[in-house]
């Protein structure tokens, strides 16, 4: 679970993808579930925060900073590599790259990530 403080900053945000990545940014290396991911982004079409958006999607911003942002349902085999916590069709989970390998690992699966990070 969150604290009181993450909470605070990750609503802090006034847009859909201001939110989400400050969701996937503190809250790392945990699945997060789609209704999380929904209520955060507070938006009809709410998936659209994950997918990258020709830069402006979630998934990009955190990119930028060396952190990828994984579906369950779709980067399973990329969330094993990485060892992290499995997550179900509907979780995401977010990691910060550590290594150039990991970085390697993640183009190869289609995601851009900035590496190394300032």
């Amino acid at each position: 679970m969150a604290d009181e403080a993450a909470v605070e900053k990750i609503f802090a945000g006034e847009t859909g993808n201001e939110r989400m990545a400050q969701l996937f940014r503190l809250i790392q290396q945990r699945p997060i579930p789609r209704d999380v991911v929904e209520a955060v982004a507070q938006q009809k079409d709410f998936m659209r925060r994950i997918r990258s958006d020709k830069g402006r999607g979630t998934r990009d911003l955190l990119a930028r900073d060396g952190i990828l942002l994984l579906s369950g349902q779709y980067d399973s085999q990329l969330i094993k590599a990485l060892d992290l916590p499995p997550c179900a069709g509907g979780e995401f989970i977010s990691c910060r790259i550590e290594n150039e390998y990991h970085a390697r690992m993640a183009a190869q699966s289609g995601h851009a990530v900035e590496w190394p990070t300032s």
